[in-house]
């Protein structure tokens, strides 16, 4: 941004705040490996408040205010999720590797656990994440 002038940008809070995925994460962990529930862990890294707070410090941003903003996120299904990590992140590797009865195998766990965020329209749970607008 020009000195002056104003910024915008959003991180997703930690794991601890996302349930789903978090389930998600520990799962791929069993069944695609620990490469696999790091990679989903990943966009979760910077989740700490304190921690933006300091980024936005050193980057000498003034006026900075932090806000959680909850969203709600939706899939049809938990297999469509799953297919969701596989074509939109490095997930591709991994789920791509596993063979049709081990995917099988993880929707099945995956659809067990997440049970309590299914309706009658699929999959359905919130997303966090903070919002930090300053001036440059």
């Amino acid at each position: 941004a020009a000195p002056g002038g104003r910024l915008a940008f959003s991180v997703l809070r930690s794991l601890a705040h996302h349930p789903v995925y978090a389930t998600l994460a520990a799962l791929l962990g069993e069944h695609a490996g620990a490469e696999a529930e790091a990679m989903m862990g990943s966009p979760f890294a910077l989740g700490d408040a304190a921690a933006v707070r300091a980024l936005v410090r050193e980057a000498g941003l003034a006026d900075a205010e932090l806000r959680i903003v909850i969203g709600q996120e939706r899939f049809p299904s938990v297999g469509a999720l799953v297919e969701w990590e596989a074509a939109s992140s490095p997930l591709a590797g991994p789920l791509g590797r596993l063979s049709g009865d081990r995917r099988a195998a993880l929707v099945s766990a995956l659809e067990r656990e997440l049970a309590p965020y299914l309706d009658d329209g699929g999959l359905a749970f919130h997303n966090e994440t903070h919002v930090v607008t300053a001036t440059a």
